[in-house]
């Protein structure tokens, strides 16, 4: 049988004295993460990528693991996507019909994008209690929505001077990251993290190994000296057995439906562009400006999914599965919008508890950080609709008392293709293209009534060959 999972969560520990301690986020800061699953040759070859590319960590972002897929080297599926410390308090559950459908998966593989935020003087202590009372997180926080307590300056990743950024070559210590800088929508481009001439810090320059503190204050110069600090992550990953044929879990007449992760949304992505820059900077706002006002607000309309290989055009169908908003410190709001009729899909704020910060010192409540942010999830009887193609707004509003820099502000969504192979067949029949000696052109033109009938590009084809009549491949069937 195939694997359908319906949830994972992660948990970040210390093995203190033979028990599991959580590591709270003032210890050790998740960045993001991503998962991935299936067979061998996949996992090896996203492993040779990572080690010999240029790009190193960031070869695992999203264009390497299409370059699997086109190679052959299929990587199953990827979970997380760019989660960080919000994993905690951030259930990825999905709903039924809908499931992570694996074939046989063989090995799986983290990415984990973690920053030691200690203090050098603290170390590799064992429990949240052994860190000096000067550096814990204080209680008693200002109630304010925007009266956030300053975490650590190591969470979004600052430029030291040791890092190399060259302007000529785009790259950042010889390395040309996998999302070039220019990808910016227009509205963004003015913005530092934009351009590798203002970039003052984010992933980019977080590469893995990197020093976020400026090495030359160490006694030694690969600063030896400081202490190392080791902690472990544990996944966990809740799964049915389906048959390989039927799609139906043991005991369940309804088969499962296979959701996969869409390119819908990033602020900062210019819509004709496969990839978004993925960060941004929060600028600060002018002294005096009342705390209410002190807010920087930003937008974008992109498509839900535009750029599938096997539908370029964006006109088949999708079900909305699940999608968690992703922000970083300061954030204060994230909203989804039907671009079209300006209908909230989906919102997190501090208000409505879809954003929390912590307020203690507790592993899950570190005061001051970004601890939980709430996904919206469907199921088969209310899953929203569209084609990939649908534009889609984005609203993200982070407190600007500060300046950020390499903050976020995604969408990390999942959707179901609409495929329905008997009301296709009968949509097929009806269009009369099954008879002519050229089905797959035929099909082309009626397109947008196979699509909304319930085809996909793989089942006109297959149909197409059944008939016996000329056919082509699903990728150009628009």
């Amino acid at each position: 049988p195939s694997l359908a999972i319906s949830g994972f969560e992660l948990e970040i520990v210390r093995t203190v004295n033979g028990e599991e301690v959580p590591v709270p986020l003032y210890d050790h800061y998740l960045h993001h993460y991503i998962l991935h699953m299936g067979g061998m040759d996949g996992m090896l070859h996203m492993e040779y990528l990572a080690r010999n590319r240029s790009s190193g960590l960031n070869s695992m972002m999203p264009r390497v693991l299409n370059s699997l897929h086109r190679n052959g080297a299929a990587i199953d599926v990827t979970f997380g996507s760019a989660a960080g410390a919000e994993f905690r308090h951030n259930p990825h559950e999905f709903k039924r019909p809908f499931r992570i459908v694996l074939a046989r998966p063989t090995t799986w593989a983290p990415t984990i994008h973690m920053i030691n935020v200690l203090p050098p003087a603290v170390g590799n202590h064992s429990v949240p209690s052994k860190v000096p009372a000067t550096y814990l997180p204080t209680a008693g926080l200002p109630t304010d929505d925007l009266a956030i307590y300053p975490p650590s300056p190591l969470l979004q990743c600052p430029c030291t001077p040791q890092r190399d950024l060259d302007a000529v070559a785009g790259t950042v210590d010889g390395k040309k990251p996998v999302i070039p800088f220019g990808h910016c929508s227009e509205a963004m481009r003015s913005n530092p993290s934009c351009s590798i001439e203002t970039y003052l810090g984010g992933w980019r320059c977080c590469e893995d190994g990197v020093f976020l503190i400026d090495t030359d204050k160490c006694k030694h110069k690969d600063c030896a000296e400081l202490p190392k600090s080791s902690v472990q992550v544990k996944v966990h990953f809740t799964y049915e057995a389906i048959d390989a044929v039927t799609a139906k879990p043991i005991g369940i007449d309804e088969p499962v439906r296979h959701i996969a992760g869409t390119e819908c949304c990033d602020v900062t992505q210019n819509p004709h562009r496969q990839l978004g820059n993925v960060e941004y900077d929060v600028l600060q706002c002018k002294p005096g400006t009342p705390p209410s006002e002190c807010v920087q607000i930003d937008t974008n309309v992109q498509f839900f999914d535009i750029n599938n290989a096997s539908d370029p055009l964006g006109a088949t169908w999708l079900d909305m599965t699940f999608t968690s908003p992703h922000l970083h410190v300061t954030g204060i709001s994230l909203e989804l919008q039907d671009a079209i009729t300006n209908q909230t899909l989906c919102k997190a704020t501090r208000a409505n508890g879809g954003i929390t910060y912590g307020s203690s010192n507790q592993a899950g409540d570190e005061a001051g950080y970004l601890t939980g942010l709430r996904p919206c999830v469907w199921g088969g009887d209310d899953a929203p609709r569209f084609q990939r193609r649908h534009p889609m707004r984005t609203i993200a509003v982070y407190n600007a008392s500060t300046q950020q820099t390499g903050v976020m502000a995604l969408w990390l969504t999942t959707a179901a293709e609409v495929e329905d192979k008997a009301a296709c067949a009968a949509a097929m029949q009806k269009s009369k293209c099954m008879r002519s000696p050229l089905c797959s052109a035929c099909a082309a033109a009626a397109a947008e009534t196979l699509y909304a009938a319930g085809c996909q590009p793989r089942t006109i084809a297959a149909l197409c060959s059944q008939s016996g009549a000329a056919t082509t491949s699903a990728s150009s069937l628009l």
